[in-house]
């Protein structure tokens, strides 16, 4: 995987917490009654299904010799000297 890669992926995972807050607030927004807010709340909740999943690839996509992307939850992997 290259730098470019790298960045890819931190970017993706900046982008995921952006795409998130923003579902979490259709979510919490009232409309009760309103045909639009409930239809767009059905796909908000089916968005952060996919957001998850999104970063689960990206945290699968990583090298063994990649920084960790906090966003991600990653830590450093450790290197056993044997």
């Amino acid at each position: 995987m290259t730098d470019e890669d790298w960045n890819r992926r931190r970017e993706a995972a900046e982008a995921a917490v952006d795409l998130r807050d923003v579902m979490v607030e259709i979510l919490s927004a009232p409309g009760e009654g309103d045909d639009d807010a409930t239809e767009a709340k059905r796909h908000a909740a089916v968005a952060l299904d996919g957001i998850e999943a999104a970063e689960e690839a990206l945290r699968l996509w990583r090298d063994i010799d990649e920084e960790a992307v906090e966003l991600l939850g990653e830590e450093p992997f450790e290197v056993s000297e044997e």
